[in-house]
């Protein structure tokens, strides 16, 4: 596999990436053993760029990324420090009971309609509404366009793209 140096860096990366959105649980859920097992076929492949971000499954994929990628080599010239249990767990139940009890049912069944459209259009959830914005979404329950177009996370683009199929998912949990 070829390696392409980052600008005028010492760092350097595969040509090819593995993009850790589906082992952060975004369009199915996934076991952490497939997951390691997903991560560990594309090392062998000889990948060495990893993409993962804090959307993809409230943090799941970097975890897991994280943990495999522990004990490897690393291409970088230092390793960041790991992240202090403490913070992580912190921040683990912050993001979980972000969806108060009485806005859960809602968005799941929002979630579930962003991994229909996106299914339909090939594309990550994320690229939908972001977890976050569905929080928002079902806290705020919008009965209009105007109101959905105030919560964050709504632009005008994605308002007009999915506007009529996420407020009909909000009527039916009115």
């Amino acid at each position: 596999m070829d390696i392409r140096k980052i600008g005028k860096t010492p760092l350097a990366v595969t040509e090819i990436g593995f993009g850790g959105a589906a082992i952060g649980g975004l369009d199915r859920e996934g076991t952490r053993e497939a997951a390691m097992e997903t991560l560990q076929t594309a090392w062998d492949a000889g990948i060495r760029y990893f993409d993962t971000a804090p959307f993809y499954g409230f943090g799941l994929s970097e975890r897991r990324t994280g943990d495999f990628l522990r004990d490897k080599p690393t291409l970088m010239p230092r390793v960041p420090p790991a992240p202090r249990a403490r913070r992580d767990r912190v921040q683990r139940r912050t993001s979980q009971s972000a969806v108060s009890e009485a806005d859960r049912e809602l968005f799941q069944a929002l979630r579930q309609k962003r991994l229909e459209i996106a299914r339909a259009q090939n594309l990550p959830p994320y690229v939908i509404f972001h977890d976050k914005t569905l929080i928002e979404l079902a806290a705020a329950r919008p009965a209009s366009r105007s109101e959905m177009a105030s919560v964050p996370g709504v632009g005008e683009a994605k308002l007009e793209r999915y506007g009529p199929a996420f407020l009909a998912v909000i009527a039916e949990h009115a």
